[in-house]
C-alpha cells in the first residue's frame, strides 16, 4: 500500500516528494472571488434597522442595537458580503451613534429644565422646555426621514434587500410638494 502525505497551502500543493503544482489562487483575475472563500449574502433590511432606531426611546436601548448592528457588519465582512449590504450598516451604525448622543443632550436639558424648576424659575423653565421640544421633535423627523430614505435606497437596490418599509400602507400620501408632505408626516405622527 502506498500512501502519500499531501500538504495543502493556499499559495501551492506540496508533497512529501518535494513536487509543487499551481494552485488555482496564483493566476485568478481581478473579480474573481478567492477560491476558498464563501460569499454569502447577509440579508440586512436597512428600513427596519432605522426603525428600530427610531422606537428606541433609551440609551441603553439604542446601544443594544447598535451592538447587534455591529456584529451584523462583522459577519457581513467575514462572509465577504457586497458593499451595499456593508454601507447599509455601517450608515445604520452611525445613525445609532448620532441618537445616543441627541438622547444625552436632551436628558443634560431636561435636568435643567427640572433644576429650572425647582429653583422656581418659570421663564427659564419654560425656555428650556420649548427648546427640548423643538429638538426632539427635529430628532423624530430626522429618524423618520432617515426611513423613507433607506426604504428608498432600498427599493433601488432591491436585489440586495428584501424587505421594505412602504410608506403608503402607514396611511400617509404623498402629493407634489415633497416640504409639504413631509410636514403632514410629522402631524400626523405627532
Amino acid at each position: 500500500m502506498n500512501i502519500t502525505n499531501n500538504v495543502s497551502t493556499a499559495y501551492s500543493n506540496t508533497s512529501q516528494y518535494g513536487k509543487y503544482s499551481k494552485n488555482n489562487n496564483d493566476n485568478n483575475k481581478k473579480g474573481k472571488v478567492k477560491s476558498g472563500r464563501i460569499r454569502v449574502h447577509i440579508n440586512f433590511n436597512a428600513a427596519g434597522a432605522m426603525a428600530k432606531i427610531a422606537n428606541a426611546n433609551k440609551k441603553s436601548q439604542v446601544v443594544a442595537i447598535e451592538r447587534s448592528l455591529r456584529a451584523q457588519l462583522k459577519d457581513a465582512i467575514r462572509y465577504d458580503s457586497d458593499a451595499y449590504t456593508i454601507k447599509a450598516i455601517k450608515k445604520a451604525i452611525g445613525k445609532a451613534g448620532f441618537k445616543v448622543k441627541a438622547l444625552g443632550k436632551e436628558e443634560h436639558m431636561e435636568n435643567l429644565r427640572k433644576s429650572a424648576k425647582a429653583a422656581e424659575n418659570i421663564r427659564a423653565e419654560e425656555e428650556i422646555r420649548r427648546q427640548l421640544v423643538v429638538k426632539r421633535k427635529s430628532r423624530k423627523h430626522k429618524e423618520r426621514t432617515d426611513i423613507i430614505d433607506s426604504s428608498a435606497s432600498a427599493k433601488q437596490n432591491s436585489k440586495n434587500v428584501s424587505n421594505h418599509v412602504d410608506v403608503i400602507s402607514e396611511g400617509i400620501e404623498f402629493s407634489g410638494n415633497a416640504e409639504s408632505s413631509m410636514a403632514e408626516i410629522i402631524d400626523v405622527s405627532l
